[in-house]
């Protein structure tokens, strides 16, 4: 379908995109937007390459594999503090309950 410097151009212009989902931690679009990415990559690959594409094609898979360590190591601490959250959510939660329980156990009959 694409030639290979069109499916260059597209595989690129995910970066920024992929970027702007993680920082606004819309997962549903990154997904998506990944989803997109790996069908670019296999069109990509579903026919051979031309020799004096193949450097240019290199160094975008390796520009691609840095930047997806990057965001990883971006989306694993956005878990991390997420899951934190959830925890003192959860602990306030039942301290709460605690507390309601025991204003209970208080009252007169």
């Amino acid at each position: 379908m694409d030639s290979v410097d069109d499916l260059l151009d597209i595989l690129s212009g995910f970066s920024d995109k992929i970027a702007q989902a993680i920082d606004c931690e819309d997962w549903d679009t990154l997904n998506h937007i990944l989803t997109h990415r790996q069908e670019c990559l296999e069109e990509l690959f579903s026919a051979p390459i031309k020799p004096t594409r193949r450097a240019a094609v290199s160094a975008l898979l390796l520009k691609i594999q840095q930047e997806d360590s990057l965001y990883l190591a971006g989306v694993k601490d956005r878990k991390q503090i997420l899951q934190k959250r959830a925890s003192l959510l959860s602990q306030g939660r039942k301290n709460v309950k605690a507390y309601q329980s025991e204003q209970d156990e208080s009252k007169p009959d």
